[in-house]
């Protein structure tokens, strides 16, 4: 196998594909990125068995003197690549793959392509739903925040999609936005794996097909398939607050600021944050009995509440909301001071769980 590219436009490839590489494993092959030549151009691929990329680079950007496929190591391929400048020559001989710029010569060790994963599952039958970017992969992205870090529970541990909604939850808070994609059953797609497709993803237009066992997402030349969860999902709609009638309106950045200060004193293991919420004013208040105690207020902007509230929460679960709300003020509504917090923002409504205080 043998071809030239411009080293720009190759290591530009290899990071998004090595965004599939994984962190551990007991298979040697997954820590290589796989580099097949044809007559139409170079495919580079990636995979740690739950979630694969591979993306090509045409015909036009790239001179395929020889084909072949190969898998060299992912990490000492991009950085080497990484100092290149110009034209990358790639050449492979034995069991070596030869990287020739200006004045450098390197070999790498590799190995023959049959060795590694097979990453066609034949994508060229599947009828792809084509949506706007930020419809699809951006609303994953916006919902995820709330899913669980508990391995144990991997059900929570990813985004559930809908024919109406896209939620997550992990029993202390929970996100749902309402699409109309052509989603037609359940299926939920592991958190880790929507943080991956927001850095592979690099087109305004995604798109996107279900099977039973796995999600496929096409971006221009790339090709994303995830694995997704077997299970089904909790009845969320029975944690939605229902008589949430009283309105508090204040302003995000001066909200998250205050909710900054707090996490520095708060207890490291609770974190909790008290609000306080009487005559238009919003006291937010945490203490440490190793640390000390802050204190902090907030003036809102309307209110249809006229009873006091006071309640607690985790501030680190507010401020992680606070960084996917795109709106300069945030309406928080309250039912009283031991029911959970309702925010929405359009269609996406996010819910905190208060902690007794």
């Amino acid at each position: 196998m043998k071809f030239s590219v411009d080293a720009k436009e190759f290591g530009s490839v290899l990071q998004r594909v090595a965004v599939a590489l994984p962190s551990k494993s007991p298979v040697a092959a997954l820590f290589c990125i796989l580099i097949k030549a044809t007559e139409d151009g170079v495919i580079l691929g990636a995979t740690d068995l739950s979630f694969s990329v591979q993306f090509g680079i045409p015909k036009t950007k790239v001179n395929v003197l020889k084909t072949g496929c190969w898998a060299v190591p992912g990490k000492s391929l991009i950085d080497v690549v990484s100092m290149a400048t110009g034209t990358l020559e790639v050449e492979f001989d034995g069991n070596m793959v030869h990287l020739t710029h200006g004045r450098s010569k390197i070999r790498l060790v590799a190995m023959p392509g049959d060795d590694y994963p097979n990453l066609s599952y034949g994508h060229e039958s599947l009828a792809f739903s084509r949506v706007p970017s930020k419809d699809f992969v951006g609303a994953l992205s916006s919902v995820s925040w709330s899913c669980s870090r508990d391995e144990t529970r991997p059900i929570l541990c990813g985004v559930c999609c809908n024919d109406k909604e896209f939620a997550s939850t992990d029993g202390h808070r929970m996100t749902v936005l309402s699409h109309s994609l052509p989603i037609t059953a359940e299926h939920i797609i592991p958190q880790t794996s929507v943080d991956r497709l927001s850095k592979v993803v690099f087109t305004e237009e995604v798109g996107f097909h279900f099977s039973t066992s796995d999600l496929y997402v096409l971006s221009g030349s790339a090709l994303i398939t995830v694995r997704l969860t077997a299970g089904k999902f909790l009845d969320y709609s029975m944690i939605m607050p229902k008589r949430n009638d009283k309105k508090v309106i204040v302003n995000r950045a001066d909200l998250k600021e205050s909710l900054d200060r707090a996490l520095i004193l708060a207890d490291k293991e609770q974190r909790t944050a008290i609000i306080n919420y009487a005559d238009k004013k919003i006291v937010l208040a945490s203490r440490s009995e190793k640390s000390g105690e802050v204190e902090d207020s907030l003036r809102c902007h309307e209110d249809s509440s006229a009873e006091p509230i006071k309640i607690g929460f985790n501030a680190k679960y507010l401020v992680e909301m606070l960084s996917v709300v795109r709106d300069d003020t945030v309406v928080f509504n309250f039912a009283d001071g031991l029911s959970p917090l309702l925010v929405q923002e359009g269609k996406l409504r996010h819910v905190v769980m208060p902690k007794r205080i």
